[in-house]
C-alpha cells in the first residue's frame, strides 16, 4: 500500500474511532464529584478525541499534497502486535485487577519489552537486573502519579481491585 493511501485510510478510520468515543463519552462518562461542565471526565476524553481528529485531518491533507506513491513501511510489526495484545489484556483485567495493578503490569511489560527492542547492544546480566529494576521503578511511579491525579486532583472513579 502506498504512504499516501495509508495515511488516507488511517486517518478516516481515526476519525470514525474520534467520533464514536466522542458519542459514547457524551451518552455514558458522567462520574464526578466536580460540579463543573468543563471538569468532568468526559470532556477531557472528548478533547482528545478532538486534537485527535484534528491531526488526523492534518495527516490526510499532508498525503494529499506530497502524493507519495512510494510503497510505505510496515505498519504491522511484531511489536505492533505485541502491544496491543499486551493491551487487550490490560483492558481484560482493568475491572478485576483494578487500575493500580493492571496498569502498573501494563506499563511494566511494555516498558521493559520496549527498551529491550531499542536496538541498543546486549546488556549484561547486572545491567539487564538494574534496568528492569528502573522499569518497575518507573511504572510504579507512573501509576501511582495518575491514579493520584485522577482519583484525588479529578474525583474520577476508577475501577478498584475486587478478586470476587
Amino acid at each position: 500500500m502506498s504512504k499516501k493511501n495509508r495515511d488516507i485510510l488511517y486517518g478516516i478510520v481515526l476519525i470514525l474511532f474520534s467520533i464514536f468515543n466522542i458519542i459514547y463519552a457524551e451518552k455514558t462518562i458522567h462520574q464526578s464529584v466536580v460540579d463543573y461542565t468543563l471538569a468532568r471526565p468526559d470532556r477531557y476524553m472528548q478533547i482528545w478525541l478532538v486534537i485527535l481528529i484534528i491531526l488526523s485531518v492534518i495527516m490526510m491533507i499532508r498525503a494529499i499534497r506530497k502524493n507519495d506513491d512510494a510503497k510505505g513501511k510496515k505498519i504491522l510489526t511484531k511489536m505492533a502486535v505485541f502491544t496491543v495484545l499486551v493491551f487487550f489484556g490490560y483492558l481484560l483485567i482493568l475491572p478485576k485487577a483494578g487500575y493500580e495493578l493492571s496498569s502498573f503490569i501494563f506499563l511494566a511489560i511494555v516498558s521493559i519489552v520496549y527498551g529491550l527492542n531499542s536496538g541498543k547492544p546486549k546488556k549484561t546480566k547486572k545491567e539487564l537486573i538494574i534496568f528492569i529494576l528502573l522499569m518497575l521503578i518507573f511504572a510504579g511511579a507512573m501509576t501511582f502519579a495518575t491514579s493520584m491525579l485522577f482519583r484525588q486532583g479529578l474525583g474520577v472513579r476508577l475501577p478498584r481491585f475486587k478478586l470476587w
